[in-house]
């Protein structure tokens, strides 16, 4: 989908509210990896429930910042390389099984990701409550 802006074929766009519809409305969104390999597209699927395809690629700079999302039960897909898609979309849409299996997939996503917020941010409130009582707090 693509919008001009003010005659502009280069500039194309979807404003915030249409872009999180198309989100909203995706069984799996594609995540490329930006200046880092964990971007906003990734927290955008999430927050949607739209399944992220990721390339399993590790950039030095930053470490493995995929580790969280590798961890059992996790939900997030992860291709060797965006080659790979096609035969990923073809296995996935190849009978009505297959498409109920995604949807189950989205399912699992969903719930895993719910969990996944709850123990971080049970994890950092933790963590704050110590820092806050070590340094004399009540």
């Amino acid at each position: 989908y693509q919008r001009r802006v003010h005659g502009d074929p280069w500039h194309h766009y979807l404003p915030p509210e249409e872009w999180k519809l198309v989100l909203l409305d995706s069984l799996f969104t594609l995540v490329p990896s930006g200046k880092n390999q964990e971007c906003f597209r990734l927290w955008e699927a999430l927050e949607a429930g739209s399944i992220p395809i990721v390339a399993n690629r590790i950039q030095p700079s930053c470490g493995d910042s995929w580790v969280p999302f590798r961890e059992p039960g996790s939900q997030v897909v992860f291709l060797d390389d965006w080659q790979e898609l096609p035969a990923y979309f073809a296995s996935v849409t190849a009978t009505n099984t297959s498409t109920a299996a995604a949807l189950s997939h989205q399912t699992r996503l969903v719930e895993w990701y719910a969990d996944f917020k709850h123990r971080h941010y049970t994890k950092l409130l933790t963590l704050l409550v110590q820092k806050f009582k070590a340094k004399g707090g009540k």
